[in-house]
């Protein structure tokens, strides 16, 4: 149940690859990327018109969400955005022609990325923007090995088919185009360096940022225990690092970096930890920000070292810190 919305997104991905040398695909990825932006865009106008009432009825219980408004109209954007960055693009190549500036950013996997990304970030938006209570909202949310598992081996496949494998590029060119070599004795030493610099920044960052804010500190901290507490071992704390270490780096730095840059992909990595709504998020994009360099300056495997070693770091200083405070 978990990967199932994930099809239709696989299956857009494919067309798009067929896209890239057929017209007839080209045009078909750009009707569906159109009609998916609508439609999320009028359930935003939806949600936005549903009584608070109704709407709490249709949640979980024990969830403490605010009204519908603030989300409906993320949502909303996040639709809106897309269409205009679809019809962008478009006029873009109209005016350009068909040269190389222009097909650039026709590329059917490209304009599908941005499409994506646009409304990822809108969803993302517009859930967090409703959770009022992280405690009753974590207290209904189940995340184990398995679903952690599922979400990163996803984000392996997507960024697979992205890059266009058994379509456009074969095994080994697909691996290659994602970043990801082998790793030598220089890249292990670079990603324990990086690893261990970053844990030391964001300690000292988090430190600050949880006596300036400390309530959206401590919101945060609830929602990291959700995941946390299924690798709450030393054996877990390793696999959690190498699991999102992997996943999230193919994904980010390996497929979508190159597309559309360090700036934006850490935008969109942030986006993607909105548990952080919060002033801490500006540390999550510059965990991105020195992920997308690592891997422009070595690699995606050295980058997805770093993030494994620094999620792993940080996983056993909290266990430590709770045994010593025998919590």
């Amino acid at each position: 149940m978990l990967l199932l919305p994930l099809i239709p997104v696989a299956i857009l991905i494919v067309l798009a690859n067929m896209g890239q040398v057929d017209a007839r695909f080209r045009w078909l990825t750009l009707v569906i990327l159109l009609a998916m932006s609508v439609v999320v865009a009028a359930a935003g106008v939806v949600l936005m018109l549903v009584p608070p009432a109704i709407l709490a009825a249709m949640l979980k219980p024990g969830l403490a969400l605010g009204e519908g408004a603030s989300g409906g109209w993320l949502v909303a954007s996040g639709g809106l955005t897309a269409v205009i960055v679809l019809a962008a693009m478009v006029a873009w190549t109209r005016a350009y022609g068909p040269g190389p500036r222009g097909q650039r950013w026709f590329r059917p996997v490209q304009l599908t990325a941005a499409v994506l990304a646009f409304l990822f970030i809108g969803l993302n938006l517009a859930f967090a923007s409703l959770i009022r209570d992280p405690r009753a909202l974590a207290g209904n949310l189940q995340v184990g090995v398995v679903e952690v598992f599922l979400q990163n081996l996803a984000f392996v496949a997507l960024s697979l088919l992205g890059v266009g494998l058994w379509l456009r590029r074969g095994w080994s060119e697909a691996w290659q185009r994602l970043g990801v070599t082998s790793l030598t004795p220089a890249h292990v030493t670079v990603a324990f360096t990086w690893a261990w610099g970053l844990v030391g920044l964001s300690l000292l960052a988090g430190g600050v940022l949880s006596v300036l804010f400390p309530q959206a500190s401590a919101n945060a901290e609830v929602l990291n225990q959700v995941v946390v507490g299924a690798f709450a071992t030393p054996g877990g704390a390793i696999l959690l690092g190498l699991l999102t270490g992997i996943g999230e780096e193919v994904l980010y730095r390996g497929a979508l970096q190159p597309v559309f840059g360090i700036w934006l992909t850490s935008f969109i990595f942030a986006a993607h930890h909105l548990q952080y709504l919060s002033p801490a998020i500006v540390l999550v994009f510059g965990l991105g920000f020195a992920l997308g360099w690592v891997r422009q300056r070595w690699n995606t495997t050295t980058a997805a070292l770093v993030h494994a070693i620094y999620n792993t770091t940080l996983v056993l200083l909290a266990l430590a810190a709770s045994q010593a405070l025998g919590t």
